[in-house]
């Protein structure tokens, strides 16, 4: 089993220009803090339960990443999670959840 985080480009990609070089380091250093204290907690459960894992954690368009991520290491299915979605957000097809379910090249199950 792997666990794939993507740290979402687009959050900063539109606020880019105003931005200097050193914030956007930090936003991205936030998020790889964050990943790796969400991923020690994974990992700390999945052995618990004898559950081999995998993880890592990517930069990019949260769909378009994954969909790459699972081509790219013969992934044969996708679980993600799809809470707390609703609003304008989630009729957007940038949505990672549903658009997850347009790019995938193997099956996907939103929890």
């Amino acid at each position: 089993m792997t666990v794939l985080h993507v740290i979402d480009s687009a959050e900063v990609s539109y606020a880019a220009p105003q931005i200097i070089e050193t914030e956007l380091k930090s936003y991205y250093e936030k998020g790889h803090d964050m990943v790796t204290s969400l991923i020690t907690d994974v990992q700390r459960m999945a052995y618990e339960y004898g559950v081999r894992l995998s993880t890592e954690a990517k930069i990019g368009r949260p769909s378009q990443t994954i969909a790459d991520y699972a081509e790219q290491h013969h992934i044969d299915q996708i679980v993600i999670d799809g809470h707390g979605q609703s609003g304008p957000e989630y009729v957007s097809l940038e949505n990672s959840a549903e658009a997850m379910n347009c790019r995938s090249p193997v099956r996907v199950t939103i929890i």
